[in-house]
């Protein structure tokens, strides 16, 4: 059975402080829809996903009814393209092109000079450090912060200098709209998280070194605080409620269809997926098995039980960043 995104339940599953589920949230948050959340251990084992038999290790994890969508790249796409109204994309097919090349300047550059940007007491949190290191192959420990963090903070004065020739013009927001969009979450998501982690970045660096760009973050972090504020319903579930609530909702896309593709997989068939950016050891045990249901340049589907007794439910990833196997 098959219902609209706006009319089923949107379940969000994150943890405070995570990077990538701020992003989000600040979607969420500047559309002004409605979800609920539930708060997960900011590290591994998850039995809230467990219960839903979603191996995935990634935060945030988000349901939009029975259909569960890995990576934010492909959460906010789907948001854009499932809920009707304010939508925050871009109309023109030019700035659309921008956007896309922002998303992933961010995630590709910009991201790994934020982290390696963190003080090195980040590191001393020994639960969290023995948990990234069964999935990052990055040396994590508090030298590796240490000899990383010079040129991490090199390479943020260079991302920092290309804003602020694009903000040399005055405009408030980065596709010169009137109000921020989904180019500016892209840019901003997560240089707002790291000014707000106290000795991540030298004083005042960003205030006297880029000045409108300070300007413009301090103006997105203004406009999610009051998009928070005003217009923000959110409901906080325990992971039984939230799994029921998931299990009992309908899918909101249809099934889909499995296209001519060079791994020569056919649709029903038995597969795992998995990151490809990730170790080895976090791949053979963070991976979920299903069937397959879609496969097309862009995403992958497969249906996976909960339970015997309860429906099964649909995992949708990106094909950028995942691996699709079969599987005996």
């Amino acid at each position: 059975m098959m219902g609209t995104a706006n009319q089923q339940p949107i379940v969000l599953f994150h943890y405070p402080g995570s990077l990538w589920a701020v992003k989000i949230r600040a979607y969420l948050a500047l559309r002004g829809i409605p979800y609920h959340e539930c708060i997960q251990p900011d590290v591994m084992p998850r039995p809230d996903l467990a219960a839903l038999s979603i191996h995935y290790r990634r935060i945030p994890v988000l349901a939009i009814g029975r259909d569960i969508y890995f990576d934010t790249v492909l959460m906010l796409e789907k948001l854009e393209e499932l809920i009707p109204g304010n939508t925050l994309g871009a109309r023109d097919p030019t700035q659309q092109a921008l956007e896309k090349m922002l998303e992933k300047w961010v995630e590709n550059a910009v991201i790994e000079s934020v982290v390696g940007s963190l003080p090195s007491a980040f590191m001393k949190n020994e639960q969290m450090v023995k948990d990234r290191r069964q999935f990052w192959v990055t040396d994590i420990s508090i030298e590796g912060q240490e000899k990383r963090r010079p040129q991490s903070l090199a390479n943020m004065r260079t991302h920092f200098n290309i804003l602020e020739k694009l903000f040399s013009d005055d405009r408030h927001w980065v596709l010169s709209t009137d109000n921020p969009g989904l180019a500016d979450i892209h840019v901003a998501f997560a240089l707002d998280w790291i000014l707000g982690i106290p000795e991540a970045l030298p004083e005042r660096f960003v205030s006297d070194e880029f000045p409108k760009t300070f300007d413009y973050l301090k103006r997105y972090n203004r406009a999610i605080a009051t998009a928070n504020n005003q217009c923000l319903k959110r409901e906080s579930l325990a992971g039984p409620d939230a799994a029921k609530l998931i299990t009992e909702s309908d899918f909101v896309e249809p099934e889909g269809d499995v296209e001519h593709d060079h791994t020569f997989l056919q649709k029903r068939q038995k597969v795992a997926l998995s990151r490809t950016d990730e170790s080895d050891f976090s791949r053979s045990v963070n991976r979920d098995l299903g069937t397959l249901l879609a496969l097309t340049p862009q995403e992958v589907v497969i249906a996976t039980e909960v339970t015997s007794t309860t429906p099964e439910i649909r995992l949708h990833a990106p094909r950028w960043g995942f691996a699709i196997e079969s599987v005996a």
